[in-house]
């Protein structure tokens, strides 16, 4: 099977998934923090002085990556094409069953690399964690929500807000939220910073 047999068997088109008030919300939300932390990347300097300045760089110019995909994904669903690509593969290399049984594995993997990286921020930042406080929470709050959605996307059981809520569904609560308290966490960085400068003035 080459690679244009491959496309061909691909049923995902790009078009908008989620056209309703909502979902536009959620997106301008994303939006909105990714270019907030984009600014405080460029920024870092007079927020965070010259020490490690180019691990503070790294962990905002990542999170604004990470913020955009997801921005482009609440309307594209890029991982329906990354899902039926993976299954195309797995019935060429006749590993189909073995993938069905890995998904759950999958979602762990994805917890244990997405705490790991959490931990790694924190050990890299402990010296200025106060400036980092509302940006982890934020990060929690996203994490939480990509592995519950997606456990939902195949269909593998995850714990949900709901039990304790009435049968109310939070999750899309929790998306803009912590997007929110992303952008929170960059602004407030930025406008810390901008108080150094004008002092240093």
């Amino acid at each position: 099977m080459d690679i244009f047999e491959i496309l061909s068997q691909i049923h995902w088109r790009p078009k908008v998934g989620d056209p309703y008030p909502l979902a536009w919300a959620t997106v301008f939300t994303y939006m909105l923090a990714s270019v907030a932390c984009a600014l405080c990347a460029v920024r870092a300097r007079h927020i965070f002085g010259n020490k490690d300045l180019k691990t503070h760089r790294f962990i905002w110019w990542f999170i604004s990556t990470i913020l955009l995909f997801l921005a482009v994904n609440k309307q594209l669903d890029l991982q329906t094409l990354f899902t039926q690509v993976m299954k195309l593969l797995a019935k060429h290399w006749d590993i189909y069953e073995l993938g069905k049984r890995s998904q759950k594995y999958f979602l762990l993997g994805m917890g244990i690399i997405s705490l790991g990286g959490l931990i790694w921020i924190l050990w890299r930042i402990r010296k200025t964690w106060r400036k980092y406080v509302i940006l982890m929470l934020g990060a929690l709050m996203i994490v939480r929500f990509v592995l519950v959605r997606a456990g939902t996307f195949y269909g593998v059981g995850m714990p949900k807000l709901s039990v304790f809520t009435g049968g109310l569904k939070l999750n899309w609560l929790i998306e803009i939220l912590g997007a929110l308290t992303l952008a929170t966490a960059a602004i407030v960085n930025i406008a810390t910073g901008r108080r150094k400068q004008r002092k240093n003035e």
